[in-house]
């Protein structure tokens, strides 16, 4: 590809955008209304979530090298630095003695029920890709406003 992008291939790449953002906001609304309305919605979700990442997979191939290299940094320090820092904020809040963890757990206790070691491991393995998310759109939102 071109160091320049032409037209259409911005085009092509606001369209893979836009139609993954589409599908990922849909996913939440389709998990509310099977929620509210008692209605099975499984297989609906696991498609509108498949597309989204066929989507990114298209939407990544049609960035430039410098692009695809910058997202590689984004997800790289940016998913490295999150994760880092949430580790060392939990080791140093259960590594204090007394009940500094109370205000955050009991909340958790009442919506979730008494925890137990399978409960943790999901939660666990939930937090991290949105962590690493969180990282990843900071670091990128750094790296574009130092760019403008």
């Amino acid at each position: 590809m071109t160091a320049v992008s032409t037209s259409s291939a911005n085009k092509r790449r606001a369209l893979y955008r836009n139609l993954m953002i589409g599908m990922l906001i849909l996913v939440p609304l389709v998990t509310l209304i099977s929620r509210t309305l008692g209605v099975h919605v499984h297989g609906l979700a696991s498609v509108l979530m498949v597309s989204a990442l066929a989507l990114a997979v298209l939407q990544f191939n049609a960035l430039d090298e410098v692009a695809k290299q910058a997202h590689y940094v984004a997800w790289m320090w940016g998913s490295m630095v999150v994760m880092g820092l949430f580790g060392v904020i939990m080791a140093v809040l259960y590594a204090l003695p007394g009940p500094i963890t109370i205000p955050v757990e009991a909340p958790l206790v009442n919506l979730f029920g008494d925890a137990h070691p399978d409960t943790a491991f999901l939660a666990g393995f939930i937090a991290s890709p949105f962590l690493m998310t969180i990282g990843f759109a900071v670091w990128w939102a750094v790296y574009w406003l130092r760019r403008r």
